[in-house]
């Protein structure tokens, strides 16, 4: 594994849509397995575009997405991970960023009240480094 991406408390995670054009996404992730992964909702955008091309970059970064100064850009293959890797994913994400998940549950709630037709349900996704 890469040492940079398991301290790292934020990634840029770059899939691209079908025309071509990338898209910068910050993630937290966890190691996991072979690889890393980090939880997102199942239908994201991210999870449409890796599964039309499963070819991303990862890189440390800020809360923001921006690509820390000197930071090593990696190539790697993404995919969606099944229902029970997602919960091990969930686990380890919350082990990692304890006070970020308290956050991140209080947002879900508010979305859920401001947004009653949207389905959150739970995915995850796994990359592995080339």
């Amino acid at each position: 594994m890469t040492h940079e991406l398991d301290d790292a408390r934020y990634i840029a995670f770059t899939s691209f849509r079908v025309n071509g054009t990338s898209v910068n996404t910050p993630v937290w992730i966890v190691q996991f397995d072979d690889g890393y992964a980090f939880t997102t909702e199942a239908e994201a955008h991210k999870v449409r575009r890796i599964r039309n091309n499963p070819r991303v970059t990862v890189a440390v970064s800020d809360y923001r997405g921006n690509i820390a100064p000197n930071a090593t850009v990696y190539s790697a293959t993404a995919h969606e991970l099944n229902a029970s890797d997602v919960m091990r994913v969930e686990k380890l994400v919350s082990r990692k960023y304890r006070v970020g998940r308290v956050l991140l549950a209080v947002y879900e709630l508010v979305e859920k009240v401001l947004h009653p037709r949207r389905q959150s349900a739970d995915g995850a996704i796994k990359f592995i480094l080339d």
